[in-house]
């Protein structure tokens, strides 16, 4: 993760809530901390190494579309997830209690379709689409079985983030490995950071909808711009030509280089030239993302 300190290897998690996550059947970040919340500072982070590119996982009979040439391109579908996401998604918050009590089936059901799928079968977009709701499905199921604790992706050193809680044809992969190993050794895209949503209320704001690779450039696009206009997130003086941005651009500092940087991305963003300005990161708050009741 270069230099983003988010997860380090931390405590296991406890045998019981791992067990009851790997039930067969069932499936096994990220900006400024709103106002008035209690931040927690970012642990320290992995530099990213030299990586396998993504594991292979068959699928089940993909649906089928038809590329630009006429010849079929296979996608994954992923309106299960639409559905889950259209119905517990509010304002980028996730209602958890409401999955738990309605939708988990319907999750575990997608989860164990995603690994039974070989991602490597689809275009590129296809697959980075795949694996960006692969994370973002497994980090609701983790929430969803630890609910009764009140809980944050923070706890017990980040240990989340490191268990095999990721299903795939070839067994089980940490969320890290699946952002690091997977997403970004393979895509080597840098707005993935404002898609991939590890459950804290700094990270960018979960969408009510699934991503797909017909339209995943676009919607990358419109995530950083949102993120960016998030003033809860990043904050603009202009008065005293001064950013304050999300940590993430410091953690991911080497992959948002491919874009120009964190003030020439900012620049582009926002509409106005932040040549100059000082920038300062604002610190994350890992506060579970979860809707209020």
């Amino acid at each position: 993760m270069d230099s983003k300190a988010r997860r380090p290897a931390g405590a296991a998690f406890a045998i019981a809530l791992v067990i009851a996550f790997e039930l067969p059947g069932a499936s096994a970040a990220r900006a400024a901390a709103p106002s008035g919340a209690t931040p927690v500072s970012a642990p320290p982070g992995a530099t990213l190494a030299p990586a396998p590119a993504a594991a292979t996982r068959p699928a089940p009979a993909p649906a089928k579309t038809v590329s630009a040439s006429g010849a079929p391109a296979a996608r994954f579908d992923h309106s299960a997830f639409d559905r889950i996401l259209s119905i517990n998604v509010r304002h980028g918050l996730v209602d958890y209690r409401h999955i738990r009590a309605a939708s988990l089936g319907d999750l575990d059901r997608y989860l164990d379709r995603l690994a039974a799928a070989d991602p490597g079968r689809y275009p590129r977009e296809e697959r980075l689409a795949f694996e960006i709701n692969l994370y973002n499905a497994t980090m609701i199921r983790a929430v969803v079985a630890r609910l009764d604790h009140a809980w944050s992706p923070a706890d017990s050193n980040f240990a989340v983030f490191h268990a095999p809680l990721v299903r795939t044809k070839d067994g089980t992969i940490s969320l890290d490995d699946l952002e690091n190993r997977v997403i970004r050794a393979a895509f080597h895209e840098p707005r993935v950071h404002v898609a991939l949503v590890c459950a804290a209320r700094s990270c960018p704001p979960i969408l009510p909808r699934a991503y797909r690779g017909d339209d995943l450039d676009r919607t990358l696009e419109n995530n950083l711009r949102a993120f960016l206009a998030d003033s809860s997130r990043n904050r603009v003086d202009e008065a005293a030509r001064r950013l304050r941005l999300s940590s993430l651009f410091r953690w991911y500092a080497k992959d948002f280089a491919s874009l120009g940087g964190a003030q020439a991305i900012a620049s582009r963003a926002l509409t106005r030239d932040s040549t100059g300005w000082k920038i300062e990161y604002l610190d994350y708050d890992w506060t579970l993302n979860i809707t209020p009741h």
